[in-house]
């Protein structure tokens, strides 16, 4: 056995299916054959923290787990979870195109599908290994080869029966960023696009696939891929994301902010009715933050920085952000607003991302009780006072700055 084979076998030796230590797998009859399979393999062999185990049984069918008192779960296929570890059990299975989108297929886990047909129906050929008890690593598609060039290659020209796929590669390649796209199945992925069932997969499996590629390592990679195969024009109703748009995207990605702002920032561009895609409450609500930042932006061009408009016009955009209720808003705010060097001269201000945090700083965390006491004893509006009150404060810190 070569070296290689021994460290891939020790990497993937925990994982191994084992009717000794498991007791449920303990009580299946011998002619049931235990696999596991798809992304647990994967993600050990390449040294990243593995995801959960996915078990495979091939000779099995669904009355017999129905008899040791498993229930499936999910609508479209039998999928089971182990009695103790809640892990997914699948039976093995073919499927047949039916109907269009994701969910237009017919399947057959009957005891006669081999692991090899199972195996086959899968997306990519890193995803369709499998592990028996003995050990034994079942690569029928050279998913290992792949994995060690680091290409997204698909199995079959079945893979163009399932639009999914292709927002789950955009979803790997964030995810996976060192890997590519092999070239044949670039092709597919825009005939994907071309048949136009991308609008039948459902709004919210979308979001769940594109949140997490935004948590990924790199979801630019997932909005160019998106781009190049015209998919994100049917996502989003937009031919491309903005430059400027991806610059933040990137400043985002390696700083840590939330997949809430990545997300308001992908959309940034896009009407939100002609997007295909279920769009958070609070995406929605920092899509218009960042549009409202970039007016504030061009409107404080325009005026003089010591007057009183350029004072309120900062005031109104701490109001429409809710800072007062959500002052952790405020550092992403700032920071996408003065992301790029020498910024802060297109406000005419030197050191912008330290006065305006100075600003916003100072209106958030002064008291407003005497104000308010002041103006109840004189019968004046509050809120105007208080406003006035505040924008005093803007601008005493424009004219020390």
């Amino acid at each position: 056995m070569k070296q290689t084979e021994i460290i891939e076998q020790k990497k993937l030796s925990e994982i191994i299916p084992s009717r000794t230590d498991d007791s449920f797998f303990g009580k299946l009859p011998e002619n049931i054959k235990i696999f596991c399979v798809g992304g647990v393999i994967r993600d050990l062999l390449l040294d990243r923290q593995a995801s959960d185990k996915d078990f495979l049984l091939v000779g099995a069918d669904l009355k017999t787990l129905l008899k040791m008192g498993l229930l499936p779960i999910g609508k479209d296929f039998p999928v089971f979870l182990h009695p103790i570890s809640k892990e997914e059990i699948a039976l093995a299975r073919t499927e047949k195109k039916k109907g269009k989108g994701y969910k237009g297929f017919q399947f057959n886990s009957s005891k006669d599908v081999t692991l090899k047909e199972d195996l086959q129906r899968r997306d990519f050929t890193i995803n369709a290994m499998a592990l028996d008890e003995n050990g034994t690593l079942f690569d029928f598609f050279s998913g290992m080869k792949d994995l060690k060039s680091k290409v997204f290659r698909h199995i079959g020209p079945e893979f163009t029966e399932d639009p999914l796929r292709l927002i789950r590669l955009a979803r790997f390649l964030s995810c996976y960023q060192e890997f590519t796209v092999h070239d044949s199945t670039m092709d597919l992925c825009k005939k994907i696009v071309i048949t136009g069932e991308i609008v039948a997969i459902s709004k919210e499996r979308i979001w769940r696939e594109l949140s997490k590629g935004l948590s990924g390592n790199k979801p630019i990679n997932m909005i160019n891929f998106l781009e190049k195969t015209n998919a994100w024009k049917t996502i989003t109703g937009s031919e491309k994301l903005s430059g400027h748009s991806k610059k933040q995207l990137q400043y985002a990605s390696v700083n840590d902010f939330s997949v809430f702002w990545k997300a308001a920032l992908i959309f940034s561009n896009s009407n939100d009715l002609k997007i295909h895609c279920i769009i958070p409450n609070e995406v929605l609500n920092l899509k218009k933050i960042l549009l409202q930042s970039e007016a504030l932006k061009q409107k404080l061009k325009t005026l003089e920085k010591n007057s009183r408009d350029y004072s309120l016009s900062i005031l109104a955009f701490i109001e429409f952000s809710d800072l007062f209720r959500k002052p952790d808003r405020k550092k992403p705010i700032l920071e996408l607003m003065f992301f790029e060097e020498n910024s802060c001269l297109d406000l005419k201000i030197k050191n912008g991302f330290e006065i305006f945090s100075n600003i916003f700083d100072s209106v958030l965390n002064t008291p407003v009780n005497r104000v308010v006491k002041k103006a109840t004893e004189q019968n004046k509006l509050i809120k105007e006072e208080v406003r006035s009150f505040r924008n005093k404060i803007i601008r005493k810190i424009l004219r020390e700055n």
